[in-house]
């Protein structure tokens, strides 16, 4: 959500002043009929925040890997988020020969990785199988959101495929999507200058509310709040 009042930009040319609208991945509405009243409006291509799904599995078969890829990112789709495919989740952590243990280790990797496949939320499933009988194993999942400095703990577990899968999804549902970053995306015909809270704008933010500045040659500087609000993807439409 972006609020904010007076004109949009306002040529200092032009009577005409260019039209601003919002557009929130959960909201109803429709685009702004004048640039002093912003409005979101519903848009397909902003998406919910996506998750990346990231399984570390030395020594596993394929078989827990991908039940464990299957059962998290399903918990995760019902609490709202949207998660890269395996496939793709798999080649970025492995991409110009990473070790996927060192990148999980490294707020740098970890961020790069994320950050290639656009998503805000990173999840890492950690499985070790049990030495003694192989359809048991042990595993612990941690949670990052954008800029994926530390990894918090969200629980372990222990036991076959049933199990694991039980404890899993419960852990997810412990998620707060609330806590999830927005994507932000700024669409303009102008060559737009963009800051939040003095900082050039990002491509995703932390929740709550944000001051946004906006400079363009030839116009008013435009300010206002941005609000992040539920992990909801927003898009700035300038014109």
């Amino acid at each position: 959500m972006l609020v904010g009042a007076g004109a949009f930009f306002a040529s200092t040319a032009s009577t005409q002043a260019p039209e601003v609208s919002t557009t929130s991945a959960e909201s109803n509405g429709a685009t702004a009929s004048t640039p002093s009243a912003p409005s979101p409006s519903p848009n397909a291509n902003v998406a919910l925040p996506r998750a990346l799904v990231l399984v570390d599995a030395p020594g596993a078969d394929a078989f827990f890997p991908a039940f464990g890829h299957e059962v998290v990112a399903t918990a995760l789709l019902e609490r709202g988020f949207s998660v890269v495919p395996p496939q793709v989740a798999a080649s970025v952590l492995r991409a110009d020969g990473r070790d996927p243990q060192v990148c999980l280790a490294s707020a740098p990797c970890r961020r790069e990785v994320a950050s290639s496949v656009g998503a805000v939320t990173l999840v890492v499933l950690r499985l070790r199988p049990d030495p003694d009988d192989t359809r048991r194993a042990n595993s612990a999942l941690e949670l990052s959101h954008a800029p994926f400095e530390a990894l918090a703990a969200m629980g372990d577990a222990a036991g076959d495929a049933l199990a694991l899968g039980d404890a899993w999804r419960a852990q997810v549902a412990r998620i707060d999507r609330a806590q999830a970053p927005c994507r932000v995306v700024l669409r303009s015909e102008l060559a737009v200058e963009a800051t939040l809270d003095g900082r050039v704008l990002p491509s995703s933010v932390p929740p709550g509310a944000h001051a946004v500045e906006l400079r363009a040659s030839g116009r008013a500087p435009w300010r206002g709040r941005l609000v992040c609000a539920g992990g909801e993807g927003i898009e700035v439409k300038v014109r």
